[in-house]
């Protein structure tokens, strides 16, 4: 342990499977305020960031309701939030689904492995809060990290947004999907996107590797120092 700013802390890393106690989540399950504590315990405990896994494949709900509210200027709006997290103490954070993802489709069989099915109908699934402010920009020292994750609206055609990183200044994505159930039907009425890329003057570890889109009026909004 170590002493940050008053508080002690674990030096080392967490890994926490959400199946397990005392989150004990099963798919079919809400999975909303398991990993909003999960990642409000990870951030404010462990220096060194941590895991956060589905030992059990399967679609779990993200049913909450929009967190909103303003910080370092910034407004967010997500069912689920990346912490606020100093320059100083910037650690990452991985998501993680047990076993390779995929999407699936209504043509190709149901989507396989860990998928997040979100009922969100304005914001984002997951947004960012900001610790802090750099180069003019609002931050969170938070590094997100998704893997052998879907993300999946419910809603085809959606008016709400996936996965902004906008406020972070590092970001990885590994075998991710972002769409809705029917994604060949032409979305014409949102206006957010499915990811949202770190704005300019990250710090340049931004890399989205085999990761598909499907669905959404806005596919990717573009950022700097992006490796695809």
């Amino acid at each position: 342990t170590a002493r940050l700013n008053g508080t002690y802390v674990h030096v080392g890393s967490a890994s926490i499977d959400l199946n397990v106690a005392p989150y004990s989540v099963n798919p079919g399950d809400d999975i909303t305020t398991a990993m909003q504590t999960a990642l409000n315990y990870i951030a404010t405990n462990y220096l060194n960031g941590g895991e956060i896994y589905f030992s059990k494949p399967g679609q779990y709900l993200v049913n909450g309701a929009q967190q909103t509210g303003t910080a370092q200027g910034y407004s967010y709006s997500g069912q689920i939030l990346i912490p606020a997290v100093s320059l100083a103490t910037s650690r990452p954070v991985r998501i993680r689904g047990a076993i390779p993802s995929s999407s699936g489709g209504q043509t190709t069989g149901a989507p396989n492995g860990t998928v997040f099915l979100s009922n969100a109908t304005s914001g984002y699934v997951f947004d960012i809060i900001p610790g802090f402010t750099e180069f003019g920009c609002p931050w969170t020292g938070i590094m997100p990290i998704f893997e052998d994750i879907v993300i999946r609206n419910a809603i085809d055609n959606p008016t709400a947004g996936g996965l902004n990183l906008l406020c972070t200044q590092r970001m990885r994505l590994n075998r991710v999907s972002i769409d809705t159930p029917n994604s060949f039907v032409a979305p014409s009425t949102g206006t957010k996107e499915a990811l949202v890329m770190p704005q300019i003057y990250n710090n340049g570890d931004v890399t989205v590797r085999d990761t598909n889109i499907r669905g959404y009026p806005i596919g990717v909004r573009l950022g700097e120092h992006g490796v695809f």
